[in-house]
């Protein structure tokens, strides 16, 4: 599944000065590079988290204690293990999809695992430290662990109050639908199954948006505090290393 292109307009407005309105725009912007990519990049997410949460669920439901809380552990595990590879090959989507260069998602997919020790240390590994930019950085300026780490807090520390904001914002909000929803369907028949997709699917989704907020405030900064043209400079590094079947 490969996108429509979707090349960025450069002239992006500048943010507003206040918190909030810098807030807004950001989340904006996010959904301009979203929206594009968003069935492919749900899909990515929805692969890894939805399977796994339903055989855990299941296993609750006709396991001994005991068992059901083993197999959860091992699922658990297993779920941590395709992070490391869905995460990178997410950040390689969206990216694709936004420089107007979109990419086969089983493709993109083969090429993280192909690359998985790579990848796993220098780009996943780092988007744990508060990593917001660790994706767009590894893709685009093909940095390293320490220096994928120092080059996120550099491009953060110019947004940190909006950026953070918005990320605890909309994770808040999304815990709290989670939470509403979830305990309304655990009401009904098969309710811990029902609570369960849902949750994941708006994992999913939220996942799968700020892997796109990230690579739309990535290339915003970039241009706004360093100049030039990020994204031509993007396209040319990323058309050098597309995975085959693009």
């Amino acid at each position: 599944m490969a996108p429509e292109e979707a090349a960025p307009e450069v002239g992006v407005a500048a943010p507003p000065e206040d918190v909030v309105g810098a807030i807004k725009h950001g989340l904006q912007r996010g959904l301009d590079v979203f929206l594009p990519a968003a069935a492919g990049a749900t899909l990515l997410v929805a692969a890894v988290f939805v399977p796994i949460s339903l055989v855990a669920q299941l296993g609750l439901m006709i396991l001994p204690l005991g068992l059901a809380a083993i197999l959860a552990m091992l699922l658990t595990l297993a779920q941590l293990a395709a992070m490391t590879i869905m995460m990178p090959a997410l950040y390689r989507y969206v990216l694709g999809a936004y420089l107007g260069q979109p990419v086969d998602l089983r493709a993109t997919v083969q090429d993280q695992i192909a690359n998985a020790k790579d990848v796993i240390v220098n780009c996943f590994v780092p988007a744990i430290v508060l990593g917001v930019f660790a994706g767009p950085i590894y893709f685009v300026e093909g940095k390293k662990l320490g220096d994928v780490i120092k080059r996120n807090f550099e491009l953060l520390s110019r947004n940190l109050v909006p950026i953070l904001g918005a990320v605890f914002g909309v994770a808040i909000a999304a815990g709290v639908l989670i939470f509403l929803f979830s305990w309304i369907l655990g009401l009904l028949p098969a309710g811990g199954l029902l609570a369960s997709l849902f949750a994941n699917l708006v994992v999913a989704i939220v996942t799968a948006y700020f892997a796109s907020y990230s690579v739309a405030m990535y290339f915003d900064l970039r241009r706004r505090f360093e100049g030039g043209d990020p994204e031509g400079e993007a396209r040319e590094r990323l058309s050098l290393a597309l995975p085959p079947g693009t």
